[in-house]
This record gives C-alpha cells, structure tokens and sequence, in this order.
C-alpha cells in the first residue's frame, strides 16, 4: 500500500550530461569580441593567447572561484572548469574593448525516476524490490517465479532468468501494492521489460504484461490499465509488439500496434520495450530503451507502424475515471511454445 511520495527520492536514479570542453582564441585580432558561450557545470573552457600580452580577469563580482589568469604573451594556453550557476562577465584589462565575453553556466539536466518496484535477477534471482513508501502483502519478497522456468543453463547473463514451457496466466503479483495517479510523480507511470532474448516458435506463442486494477466499475479489479504484448507475426515474418492503452469502455485495454522487431520469430540482443500512463496529460504512449530515447518513427524498433500508434490520447470518459483509478496488481500471461524468453529486467517506476 502507498504512503507517503516523498520518501521515493531515495530510489531516484540521476543522470548527468556528459562534461564537455570548449577551446577560444585570447588576442586583439577579433575573435574575442564579446565572446558569448553558455555550458554546463562541470564543463571546461579552455584560451589560447594570439599575439601581445594580456590577462584575463572577472568584470565586476567575483562570481567565479579561481576564475582568472595573470599577463602572458602569445602561445600560452589558460583552462578553467566552471563549478558555479551563473553569467561570468571577463575582459583582458589592456584591451578591455575588443577582448571580452561572458560564460554563461547552467545546471546540467537531470532525469529522475523513481521505483515502485524493480526485478534485476540478480544472480537468478526473482525477488522484487519496493520503493521507498510502497508496500505489499506479498510473503515471498515479491518473487516473479513465473518468468523463471524450465532449463536456466542458457542464460546469456547470470544476473537474468529463462522462461520456457509456459502456456497460460500468471497469478497476480504485487498484491496490496494499491496506487492511484496521486502517487505518481508529474503524473507518470511507466512500465518496462528488458529481454536478453526472445524467441516465439511455436503455435500461438504470447509474451504479455500488464497492471491492471480498479477502473470503470463494472470491471471489478480486472481492468486492464497498461501493459505490452508480444507474438510472432508470420505475415511480415517479425515479432509484432503491441501496447495496451487503459481505455474505459474496454476491459482489457485497447491494443495498439506499434510495429515489428528482427525478422523473424527469433530476436537476438538486449532489447527494453516501454509504455507509459501519464495521468496529467491523458495519453498513453511506447518507447524502447528509456522514455523520449527514440522519438522518431520506428522509435527503437526494426519496423514501426504509424505515429498515432506511439502516442494515445485518451478519451473523455477514460480522462474522467482516470483520478479515481486504482492500480493493484501485475500479471503475465505466457505461451512459450517451443521457444523461450530470458528477461533481464522488469520495472514499474514514476517521474521523469
């Protein structure tokens, strides 16, 4: 059951820009006229004197710790990494009218996300991992034991599990895990599933996921609200993958096809499939790799269907029950066939 949001930030996961140098000339033969460069904390700028002598020194407040070099003639090379938000106005004080500039600082950007719950198997295990304020009544540390089965021996990775011989529905997992779109940061719900291998040989061969919970009323605690769905496509020879978007009149979500993947109905390599309920704008929408990686048309995949498929908006009666939807259980439903899956990451978080 959810508590309290605000102890999720201990889950928030932050990725920084990568550090980034730049390289300016220093001298009176116009390429430092009010040089104008905006970066990122972290990154470094580097000058390379021209001909004569000069400085380089802060315009008014020291805003910049160490942010300053003294008198050199040319060739002298002068680098600083900037650690302070901010517009650092500098000049060269012999040549103050054709040698100045400002670097302007900023903050680099920062994607958080935060769990609600994660399996990393690691080492072959399928226990789960709460979020900070989420609980369950779950007396089996959330174990997802229904994506472990039959011979483990072929793993590509030990920290992943095989699932084979399966033919049917899961029970529900998460139990008691009850959220609502108030839980969520900026409104987001994401559901992801990370495959080392996929392969559906075999008749009618299924891999599906999805949560589903308290929607419309006459659904009882069986409506689906989001999910993905994986079959071999004979006709375009790939695996088809669809997401399901919450729909309120449809108690399994309606389906949408976002397109294909490899050539047949084998896929070899890491591949992270993605949806994502975002309560405060009303859409539903599919991504691989992370939410926004790939945003243009196959988005991620081999082959992609249509841009209206990707994204979702909701409609009138589904934006309505959206507030009062409550979100209780995961399940799986899996037809190995005469192949098998190895799943290297299942992930239900919020946020960015």
């Amino acid at each position: 059951m959810k508590t309290k949001l605000l102890f999720l930030f201990s889950f928030a996961i932050t990725t920084l820009a990568a550090q980034q140098t730049y390289n300016l000339g220093w001298s009176t033969t116009g390429d430092s006229v009010d040089q104008q460069l905006s970066i990122e904390v972290g990154d470094t700028v580097i000058w390379t004197w021209g001909p004569g002598t000069h400085n380089l020194e802060q315009i008014g407040d020291n805003t910049e710790p160490g942010f300053a070099e003294g008198y050199f003639s040319q060739g002298h090379v002068y680098s600083h990494t900037f650690t302070t938000v901010g517009a650092h106005d500098y000049k060269c004080a012999p040549h103050p009218s054709s040698m100045y500039g400002t670097i302007t600082v900023t903050n680099p950007p920062v994607d958080s996300e935060t769990i609600i719950a994660v399996w990393d198997f690691n080492d072959g295990s399928t226990a789960g991992v709460l979020g900070d304020g989420f609980t369950t009544t779950s007396t089996n540390n959330n174990a997802l034991g229904w994506l472990k089965n039959g011979d483990q021996s072929g793993v590509s990775d030990p920290h992943s599990v095989v699932q084979s011989g399966r033919n049917g529905f899961s029970g529900s997992f998460l139990p008691g895990i009850d959220f609502t779109s108030a839980d969520l940061v900026d409104g987001k719900l994401h559901v992801s599933i990370t495959y080392n291998n996929i392969d559906l040989s075999g008749a009618d061969a299924i891999q599906q996921l999805y949560l589903k919970g308290t929607g419309n009323p006459n659904y009882g605690n069986n409506h689906r609200m989001v999910g993905l769905k994986l079959t071999h496509d004979a006709t375009n020879s790939d695996i088809k993958v669809e997401s399901v978007v919450t729909n309120n009149g449809i108690q399994y979500g309606g389906s949408k096809d976002q397109g294909g993947l490899g050539n047949s109905a084998v896929y070899t390599g890491q591949i992270t499939l993605g949806t994502t309920m975002d309560f405060t704008n009303g859409t539903s929408s599919f991504w691989v790799g992370s939410p926004g990686e790939n945003t243009t048309n196959p988005y991620g995949l081999t082959m992609a269907t249509n841009d209206v498929n990707q994204s979702t908006n909701w409609n009138a009666a589904t934006v309505a029950m959206a507030p009062s939807a409550l979100l209780k259980f995961l399940q799986f439903q899996s037809k190995n066939g005469t192949g098998s899956v190895e799943v290297d990451q299942v992930k239900i978080s919020t946020g960015a």
